[in-house]
């Protein structure tokens, strides 16, 4: 069954096309069936993917975390990342719904190999199975995110504005740039902080998310107006 798998594997286009036109590969398999769905795997051909989901029903925006997770880390995006969704990136596939898988070359990548076949896995041995926990329905434990931004008790400094940015964008308590603008600056008006709104509108300026924005200036006052001295 490995070798037929393996022989399964195609990497001629001309072999891709007649096979999902029905006309079979070289060797004529699957000649008459319409074949459809195709799977890459990147490691094989020395590729990590990433995969950045756009247009799903949960509505989230992946291309705005993997941004936001560059400004939280206070890094310089590479000229290839900054404008991905205007063909920046020299590699990557467009997904149906709009998303990206994104190509890189990777060294580390290194297969994993079953020895002889499932069928010979011994019983699990009695005192692993009598110390694993009990199944819970995933339903029954689901944890609601919590996003806190109190300092812990051993952080000496202030977070830096990349990392309240990021606590405010997962929050999404905002519609739009100017909620974002606002909420970025009313957690970082806190007095213990020490940030400036001045400070705090430089940032903002440069975050991916905001950057652009007309009314970053009004929104960090609006924030630090409230701020309790």
């Amino acid at each position: 069954m490995r070798k037929d798998y393996q022989k399964a594997f195609i990497n001629d286009l001309a072999e891709i096309a007649a096979l999902r036109e029905c006309r079979g590969d070289s060797t004529r398999r699957a000649k008459g069936v319409k074949i459809e769905r195709f799977r890459f795997i990147p490691g094989d051909a020395g590729l990590l993917c990433i995969d950045i989901d756009m247009g799903h029903e949960d509505g989230g925006n992946g291309l705005s975390s993997f941004y936001a997770f560059f400004a939280q880390a206070g890094l310089a995006l590479p000229h290839y990342l900054q404008n991905i969704q205007a063909g920046s990136f020299p590699c990557y596939t467009k997904t149906p719904s709009g998303g990206f898988h994104l190509h890189f070359k990777y060294k580390g990548t290194k297969r994993y190999i079953l020895v002889e076949s499932f069928a010979h896995a011994p019983t699990l041995p009695a005192i692993i199975e009598n110390s694993l926990s009990p199944y819970q329905d995933e339903k029954s434990c689901v944890v609601k995110p919590h996003f806190t931004y109190e300092r812990p008790d051993w952080q000496k400094t202030p977070p830096p504005l990349s990392m309240i940015a990021q606590w405010a964008y997962e929050d999404g308590n905002f519609d739009g740039r100017n909620r974002l603008c606002f909420e970025i600056a009313r957690r970082a008006a806190r007095p213990d902080y020490g940030y400036t709104a001045t400070e705090v509108e430089d940032f903002l300026r440069s975050y991916p998310q905001t950057a652009g924005h007309k009314q970053i200036k009004d929104a960090v006052k609006s924030a630090f107006k409230g701020r309790k001295l």
